[in-house]
């Protein structure tokens, strides 16, 4: 009976002891698992986050080269207007140039009729002073 005794503490011993590591193995594996499941987890908002910011840069990256589009045609309107301001300048310069030319004519022409209209007179007076005496 005492050996009987024995073999069944040493059996429940062993057992409780089998049991107490089986018991350890599975809430160590248990806490792996959800360790492995936080990692996994912390990784998928990782992932969405890394997501988030590449849509983010892309809809600056969109942004920007749009404003660059936008100075660019901004840029080739100033050149445009710039040219139009350049032909107009010119066409002002040359006006003024046919203008002054036109005024310079016109003064020399309003000369040219003075002295027409003096000699006129001058002929005019001769005919009525040889009209006068004549007529005396």
């Amino acid at each position: 009976i005492v050996y009987r005794l024995i073999e069944l503490k040493l059996s429940s011993g062993i057992n409780a002891e089998y049991g107490g590591i089986m018991a350890s193995s599975e809430s160590g594996v248990n806490l792996i698992k959800k360790k492995v499941a936080n990692l996994k987890n912390e990784l998928d908002e990782s992932q969405a986050r890394a997501s988030d910011a590449e849509e983010q840069l892309r809809e600056k990256e969109t942004i920007i080269e749009k404003l660059e589009n936008d100075l660019k045609a901004a840029h080739q309107k100033l050149s445009l207007t710039e040219d139009e301001l350049d032909k107009a300048e010119r066409s002002v310069s040359e006006l003024t140039t046919r203008a002054e030319t036109a005024e310079k004519e016109a003064e020399a022409a309003q000369r040219s009729m003075k002295v027409l209209e003096e000699s006129l007179y001058k002929e005019q007076e001769k005919v009525l002073d040889v009209d006068w005496f004549e007529s005396d």
